[in-house]
């Protein structure tokens, strides 16, 4: 693995630093979860703009569909 330097400042490295031992985690591993969900909120906003931009037939579908899948789901097999 190839290692690299990022320049911030002392007082962000120490507040990473500080947040890292915290859940006694290392510095990569607190960057790499604070990428990771940033990554996720980014995917979800993504969604949450598409579900507002869907027209109400196409939502109505999914919601309907959404419905049968629960109650399919909800139904003991025998």
């Amino acid at each position: 693995m190839t290692l690299t330097t990022i320049k911030v400042t002392t007082h962000t490295r120490d507040r990473l630093k500080a947040a890292a031992r915290a859940q006694r985690s290392t510095l990569e591993e607190l960057l790499e979860q604070l990428i990771c969900e940033h990554e996720r909120r980014g995917r979800l906003e993504s969604m949450r703009a598409a579900v507002a931009a869907s027209p109400p037939d196409v939502m109505r579908a999914y919601l309907e569909e959404a419905a049968e899948w629960e109650r399919a789901e909800a139904t003991p097999r025998g």
